[in-house]
C-alpha cells in the first residue's frame, strides 16, 4: 500500500509547483553534483529552501515525493545525487559528502530570490550523516530532519537567536534502528533523561528555536521511508512550523 501511494505521489504534480531537472554544480574537489529543483511558481523574492540528501545506493529521484510536497507548501526543495550515485560523478567517499551539500548551498547562495540564511536539511539514512556535519557548522540552517538515520550527541543547540529545530523520523519496523538509538541524541539535545522521553511528542518549542521530536510511524520500515506518506507529511508540517 505504501509503495503504491509513493508511486502515485511521484507522478501527481501540483499546478503551483515548478520543476527543473538535471541541473549540475561543481564541488570544491572537482566532482559534478546533479540536482533537481522543485519550487512554487509564485514564491516571491525571499523563499526558504530545503536540501534533501538520499540514502546509500539510492538517488535524488527517490525523494521526489518529499520535494513536491515541500514545494507545494511554498519552499524551494533541492534533492541531489551524492557523488557516486545517480547522475553525479565520482566515487562514494563518506568523508567528502559534505562537499556535495556545500555545492548545493553555493547554488542557493547564487539565487537572489532565496533567503540563504534560512535553510533546512532533510537526510534519509546515509544522507543524514553529512547533513549533520554541515548543519553543525552553519547557523544558516534552521532545521534538521533525519529519516531512518542516527542523531549524534554533538549537534549544536538551537535557541531563539540561532534556531535549530530537529525532527527524527523512524518506522517501527526499521531493520537498522530502534527508538532508543534516537533518544540518546534527543536526550543530549534537550537535556531530558532518556527514561523521560516519549516518541511522537514535541520537546522545546519553535518559538525558542529548539523544537525536537521523534516521530515513530507504526506501519513502516527502513526501505519504505522514501515513499511513506506519513514520513512526507510529518516532514512538511515540521518545516512549515520552523
Amino acid at each position: 500500500m505504501i509503495f503504491t501511494v509513493g508511486t502515485v505521489l511521484m507522478f501527481i504534480f501540483p499546478l503551483n509547483v515548478k520543476a527543473t531537472y538535471g541541473l549540475t554544480v561543481k564541488t570544491v574537489d572537482g566532482e559534478t553534483i546533479s540536482f533537481n529543483v522543485f519550487e512554487p511558481k509564485n514564491g516571491g523574492n525571499n523563499k526558504k529552501a530545503i536540501i534533501l540528501g538520499h540514502g546509500i545506493m539510492s538517488n535524488k529521484e527517490m525523494l521526489k515525493g518529499y520535494a513536491i510536497e515541500l514545494a507545494a507548501a511554498g519552499f524551494v526543495a533541492v534533492p541531489f545525487d551524492f557523488r557516486g550515485h545517480g547522475q553525479s560523478s565520482g566515487e562514494l567517499k563518506r568523508d567528502l559528502l559534505t562537499n556535495d551539500i556545500d555545492a548545493i548551498v553555493s547554488y542557493l547562495d547564487g539565487r537572489p530570490d532565496i533567503n540563504s540564511s534560512s535553510l533546512g536539511y532533510f537526510g534519509f539514512s546515509m544522507g543524514g550523516f553529512p547533513g549533520i556535519q554541515v548543519v553543525n557548522k552553519s547557523t544558516n540552517f534552521k532545521c534538521f530532519i533525519g529519516a531512518a538515520t542516527w542523531l549524534p550527541n554533538n549537534i549544536r543547540k538551537g535557541n531563539s537567536s540561532s534556531p535549530l529545530n530537529i525532527l527524527m523520523i523512524l518506522g517501527r519496523y526499521d531493520e537498522l534502528l530502534d527508538p532508543i538509538d534516537l533518544k540518546e541524541g534527543i536526550s543530549n539535545y534537550t537535556n531530558i533523561p532518556i527514561s523521560e522521553l516519549d516518541v511522537n511528542r514535541l520537546y522545546g518549542s519553535f518559538q525558542d528555536g529548539n523544537a525536537a521530536m521523534i516521530y515513530l510511524d507504526d506501519n513502516s520500515n527502513h526501505a519504505l521511508g522514501d515513499w511513506d506518506p506519513d514520513f512526507i507529511r510529518e516532514t512538511r508540517n515540521f518545516v512549515m512550523n520552523t
